[in-house]
């Protein structure tokens, strides 16, 4: 079973059943990349899904637009659920923000301090 299916079958599991999609709708609606074996970015309604939840997260400004290398970068390396906010236009915010649902790849993002190196360090494991 990949990491997106699992994901997802918790997440239902945790919605009032009146409140409930199918897990086809729900794995094409709330992920980026809606292939069963792509990485974990989320779509703005698997984000919503994330904050009704109230599932743990931690948020980091970066200091750089996150461009197609570094997309793909995240979507190859990062093993939780993770979304991207990427400047002015999503939520009234002046630089990009990524989110993450998973403690270990947060810790490892704020020890880093920074994406570039914690993108660096992405790319050496």
């Amino acid at each position: 079973m990949s990491h997106k299916l699992y994901y997802t079958q918790q997440l239902l599991k945790q919605l009032p059943d009146d409140d409930r999609p199918t897990e086809d709708t729900a794995m094409k609606e709330w992920w980026q990349d809606i292939r069963e074996d792509s990485g974990l970015r989320l779509s703005w309604e698997g984000y919503a899904i994330m904050n009704q939840l109230e599932i743990e997260s931690w948020s980091f400004d970066t200091d750089f637009a996150i461009g197609p290398g570094q997309l793909i970068l995240l979507n190859n390396k990062l093993s939780c659920p993770y979304f991207i906010i990427m400047g002015k236009k999503m939520l009234a915010k002046k630089q990009p923000q990524i989110i993450m649902y998973g403690s270990q790849e947060a810790t490892m993002y704020a020890l880093y301090g920074d994406l570039k190196r914690f993108l660096k360090y992405l790319k050496s494991i």
